[in-house]
């Protein structure tokens, strides 16, 4: 909507005339069905709209009952994140958008909550991540007490692996990949001296953006979080690229970029290392107003992405809600089978106004899903994401049959889903 109104001059805030312009589009969306509304703050154009801006297009929600589902400022703008830049504060994030939520009275949904702080270095005792959560929940439970309509989902980092996915090690270089048409080409430029410090020099100075926890700019450990899966090099898998930086003696820049150059092909994870079932990751999901998002998409088994790194889809992609299933009902015992299904349906259905959605009762769309809870597994690894989850025998979906004997039967009864 922001873009649409302001054209590419959206770096700036809005006018009366503009944001006149924007409730009414919101208003037509509404009409046509609409559930709600999303801000990504962190995201071009949004996140230039001040509080002003902010406050009266939520407000718009109310005359249909409709849910604002706000990504929160988490990172900051995810451009120009130059060296020396100040790392932002999560937890203003999350109480910029209970202020929303208090100014409008909008009925609120955010999503995909994280922690308010950052944990530098990552990788530490337990206690210090359940911690954050906690603290984090108290800013929750306060907005609640004030008597703020106020939801939130989460993200289940639910699956028996360190890391959900893997993608090609050269792929946080995806500005040049798209320049020079391949991995291939970056691997052969990356032998000549000045285009590395052309990457370099451009990676200071924020022209492309890597995210907070491997990020040079931002992260003094950042290689402690780049982890190398695969590579023609046996000595260099399953190691960090600080490990490795310390056993070649060299700079973990110029080994992140020699191990390209190496092997093109070469497949890594990002992030922290952690427990999968470490206690802290339940905290969250345990709240009463918790509800369980993925963000991811919708891709089928053989989906490769159509441009540059072409990696496929997470282990998310198939298998989000058997991982989470199977480590908090089965392994953990952190909720019941009830509160897990409420969670990932019910209270989703009713927060976004999705009449006949997450029941089971006459009347309701028959979306039913029969599994074998003792028998759910995940089957995908990082490197072998596709892999099919054991456990779910069948599928109904708007009352027709999806999934048979665990196969799919070919239908797709689904539909773009309207508000009521």
């Amino acid at each position: 909507v922001r873009r649409y109104v302001m054209g590419e001059d959206w770096m700036r805030a809005t006018t009366r005339e503009e944001r006149d312009e924007m409730s009414e589009l919101i208003r037509q969306a509404l009409e046509e069905g609409c559930i709600g509304m999303s801000y990504g703050l962190d995201y071009d154009p949004d996140t230039f709209a001040d509080r002003e801006e902010l406050v009266e297009h939520a407000a718009v929600l109310n005359e249909y009952g409709a849910v604002l589902c706000p990504h929160s400022r988490r990172t900051g703008r995810r451009r120009n994140i130059g060296a020396g830049h100040r790392q932002h504060d999560k937890i203003d994030g999350i109480t910029e958008i209970i202020d929303i939520a208090r100014a409008s009275k909008v009925r609120m949904n955010i999503a995909h909550l994280f922690t308010g702080w950052y944990i530098n270095p990552q990788g530490g005792p337990e206690m210090l991540e359940e911690a954050n959560r906690k603290a984090t929940l108290t800013y929750i439970d306060a907005a609640l007490e004030e008597g703020l309509d106020l939801s939130f989902d989460v993200i289940p980092p639910s699956l028996p692996t360190k890391f959900s996915g893997s993608s090609y090690l050269c792929s946080l270089f995806l500005p040049f990949i798209r320049e020079l048409g391949g991995r291939e080409e970056l691997a052969e430029w990356l032998k000549v001296k000045d285009f590395r410090e052309e990457i370099k020099d451009s990676l200071g100075r924020g022209k492309f953006f890597i995210r907070v926890a491997y990020n040079p700019n931002t992260n003094p450990r950042w290689a402690e979080n780049i982890h190398v899966l695969s590579h023609k090099d046996p000595e260099a898998v399953d190691k960090t690229l600080a490990d490795i930086a310390e056993e070649r003696k060299r700079d973990a820049f110029d080994v992140w970029l020699d191990l390209i150059s190496e092997d093109p092909d070469a497949m890594s994870a990002v992030g922290a290392a952690s427990d999968p079932y470490a206690d802290y990751h339940a905290i969250f999901y345990q709240h009463p107003v918790a509800s369980v998002g993925l963000d991811t998409g919708v891709d089928d088994y053989k989906y490769v992405g159509e441009t540059p790194t072409w990696v496929p889809p997470a282990i998310s992609t198939y298998s989000a809600f058997v991982g989470f299933f199977d480590k908090f009902v089965n392994r953990m015992k952190a909720l019941t089978l009830e509160e897990a299904v409420h969670k990932t349906s019910t209270q989703t259905a009713i927060r976004h106004n999705l009449k006949g959605r997450g029941v089971i009762k006459e009347g309701a769309f028959a979306d039913i899903v029969l599994m074998d809870l003792p028998g759910l597994k995940v089957t995908g690894t990082p490197l072998n994401t596709r892999g099919k989850p054991e456990g779910i025998e069948n599928v109904i979906v708007n009352g027709t049959p999806v999934v048979e004997k665990a196969e799919h039967t070919g239908a797709r009864p689904g539909r773009v889903l309207k508000r009521g």
